[in-house]
């Protein structure tokens, strides 16, 4: 059961509902028209600094014009692999297990089968933006690294990995504990060949699914309860493992 590694838009091509839940994303997260600088407003322009620079017309155009270089960076080009339509349901959806590694252990098997209930026999899996899932180095997630490595995942590497449902089954804890020790990383989602549904990867060792069609949705929440998955009744997406909300192992690097 091996994983192919192949490009993001090659994987858009052949996950078109994975390519919407990306652009939609992207355009909401990466608007180059959202929080622009402006004359006169105060910035920090380096972490050491005791106080803040009140930006001049010239260096408000300047950050702006970096920012908008940032942000390209990240974006896709979708070259018209969009079908039409939106989320027609959001759902989180929690795998088994009473600590946040045995969560994450169990969750590979739990997506298995989930998979399999859906009629599911391929998954992609990607990083939201354009930028390595393996990006930041942290103790706390050097195995999950080591693993993915191991499986064949590049450092540098921000495209699409590929495989049948029991080659994903191995990823699933290794991608659970770097979206949770690793704040650096980008969002990691994946799409289901077959169903219209797209999903992530959440912090909180939570599967987050975005259903495109209503009757997916539907057989998505009765196999969901058929798999060991609970679903929050409040749909509210949270901590599960501590009772002050903190993330053990969880790190910012400032250097990236």
């Amino acid at each position: 059961m091996s994983l192919r590694f192949v490009s993001r838009i090659d994987a858009f091509a052949g996950y078109p509902w994975l390519a919407r839940q990306v652009l939609d994303w992207q355009r909401d997260a990466l608007d180059p028209a959202a929080d622009r600088y402006e004359p006169g407003d105060e910035v920090f322009m380096e972490l050491d600094d005791e106080e803040a620079t009140v930006l001049t017309a010239a260096l408000a155009e300047q950050l702006n014009r970096e920012r908008d270089t940032q942000l390209t960076a990240l974006r896709d080009d979708f070259r018209g692999l969009l079908p039409e339509g939106k989320s027609t349901a959001f759902t989180i959806a929690e795998p088994p297990g009473a600590t946040p590694e045995q969560s994450a252990e169990m969750a590979g098997p739990a997506f298995n089968a989930l998979c399999r209930a859906l009629g599911c026999d391929e998954v992609a899996i990607m990083p939201m933006t354009r930028t390595p899932i393996l990006v930041q180095q942290n103790q706390h997630s050097a195995a999950a690294h080591r693993t993915l490595e191991g499986l064949g995942l590049q450092p540098d590497f921000d495209g699409a990995m590929i495989g049948a449902r029991d080659a994903i089954d191995p990823l699933v804890g290794a991608l659970f504990r770097i979206a949770r020790c690793d704040a650096c990383a980008p969002y990691i989602v994946f799409g289901m060949k077959g169903p219209a549904i797209a999903g992530a990867f959440c912090k909180y060792i939570n599967f987050h699914f975005d259903s495109y069609d209503e009757r997916d949705g539907d057989r998505l929440l009765e196999a969901l309860a058929n798999c060991g998955f609970a679903v929050p009744e409040d749909g509210v997406c949270q901590e599960r493992f501590s009772e002050t909300g903190a993330i053990g192992g969880r790190r910012l690097d400032l250097s990236l």
